[in-house]
């Protein structure tokens, strides 16, 4: 089994003149080759879409073996990923909640608490947006977590997914 990286966006009639021999089954080919990548629509892929591609003889020799070090290199780059994203998502919250406290202070302070005084509207709208605000501070302290979590379960996931695939 190899990988093969799509370079820019495509299209089926370019995959298969670069990944098939002519003349050598290539319905069937595409056929395998659509089992083994059932996330992608063989129509429109993408620009880095990454797909399994068979051994096989009706395939030209193209992409990284899977025992070479293209899953590797694959494996990091999803590592590398799923780190740089869960450090912006974990940014983001972090000023989210600076925001929300920010908020919350400024609910409390004298002048917005005279003004609800005065207007039974006003204090049911501030009511409202505090409760929110906490809701939203809550959900957002749960979510760090989370995301730590998926990156360890991706990571334990492709140890297991390189394991298999030896």
């Amino acid at each position: 089994m190899r990988f093969f990286v799509i370079k820019q966006d495509t299209n089926l009639q370019t995959l298969s003149s670069q990944l098939l021999k002519q003349g050598s089954g290539e319905a069937a080919a595409l056929d395998k080759l659509q089992a083994l990548n059932p996330h992608v629509d063989l129509q429109r892929i993408g620009r880095n879409t990454v797909l399994l591609v068979p051994d096989s003889p009706n395939y030209k020799a193209e992409g990284d073996k899977v025992g070479d070090d293209g899953f590797d290199l694959f494996a990091k780059e999803v590592a590398t990923a799923l780190r740089d994203g869960t450090a912006r998502a974990s940014d983001a919250l972090a000023q989210a909640e600076s925001q929300e406290k920010e908020v919350s202070r400024l609910l409390k302070s004298a002048a917005i608490r005279k003004f609800a005084d005065d207007d039974s509207a006003l204090r049911a709208r501030i009511e409202t947006v505090a409760g929110n605000t906490a809701s939203a501070a809550k959900e957002a302290k749960e979510a760090a977590p989370q995301l730590d979590a998926l990156r360890k379960g991706a990571a334990e996931e492709l140890k297991k997914l390189r394991a298999l695939l030896g």
